[in-house]
C-alpha cells in the first residue's frame, strides 16, 4: 500500500518510520528545503537513509 506522510517533523518521520518496518511504501512530503521540522539539529541522517526518503517539494 502506497501511503502519504505530509510534513518530516519528529511525528512524521517515526510515523513514516514504523509503517515502513511494516512493509508499506512511504512517500514524505516536506514544504522547506529540508527533513526534521524543529528537530532536523538533533535527526540522524542514517533515519533518512535508511527510509531512503527522495525530497520533493510541494
Amino acid at each position: 500500500m502506497k501511503i502519504a506522510v505530509i510534513g518530516s517533523g519528529l511525528s512524521g518521520i517515526k510515523t513514516a518510520s514504523l509503517l515502513h518496518k511494516i512493509g508499506h511504501e512511504v512517500t514524505v512530503f516536506e514544504k522547506s528545503r529540508g527533513f526534521g521540522g524543529r528537530m532536523a539539529l538533533n535527526l540522524k541522517t542514517e533515519l533518512i537513509l535508511r527510509l531512503n526518503l527522495s525530497r520533493k517539494r510541494v
